[in-house]
């Protein structure tokens, strides 16, 4: 059987909250968090790992102008939501859209047998698809969940999950995700 991850991508106050310095739309927040929290709750760890990455910006980078000093690391704004159910304590940091950027996530994943990505998170043009786009490169099966990504409007999400579709990628609902003790 596929060992898989859920990733949960940049799902940080920064963008989610009603103080955040980069908002997400926030109706596509709150239904992403809801359909994580119910993804989460039944996921089966043995099956598929959860696994949760940030954005951990370096205090004088130079594009934090640009991002509206979004996330820098150690600020409140780069903790996860709050709103989360945290029931994985694994947790890798980026620097870069692409979650896989980092090289300890995909030695991680590597070690634990994991070649199946279950993808959600924000923002969908930017960071999931970043995501998405390496992920198909480095050969593993990849699905992203449609309700459990969030971008600035519903014409974005839209025509991302479109893209997600031509380049290669599974797309489900969240709802859609079997696990193995439901089958039993």
């Amino acid at each position: 059987m596929e060992k898989k991850a859920l990733l949960i991508i940049d799902i940080q106050k920064d963008f989610t909250s009603d103080n955040a310095r980069m908002p997400v739309d926030k109706e596509q927040a709150d239904l992403m968090i809801t359909n994580l929290n119910k993804l989460t709750d039944r996921i089966d760890p043995a099956d598929t790992e959860i696994i949760y990455i940030g954005n951990e910006y370096k205090k004088w980078d130079l594009l934090n102008v640009f991002r509206n000093f979004a996330s820098i690391e150690g600020s409140e704004g780069a903790q996860l939501d709050e709103r989360l159910h945290k029931v994985s304590s694994t947790y890798f940091s980026k620097t870069q859209g692409n979650a896989l950027s980092n090289p300890k996530l995909v030695d991680y994943l590597r070690t634990q047998g994991i070649s199946g990505l279950l993808i959600s998170g924000l923002k969908t043009e930017f960071c999931v698809y970043a995501t998405v786009k390496a992920a198909l490169k480095k050969h593993f099966k990849t699905t992203v969940l449609t309700d459990c990504i969030a971008t600035t409007s519903e014409k974005k999400r839209q025509a991302m999950i479109a893209t997600f579709k031509r380049i290669g990628a599974n797309t489900l609902e969240s709802s859609q995700i079997c696990i193995s003790s439901e089958k039993e």
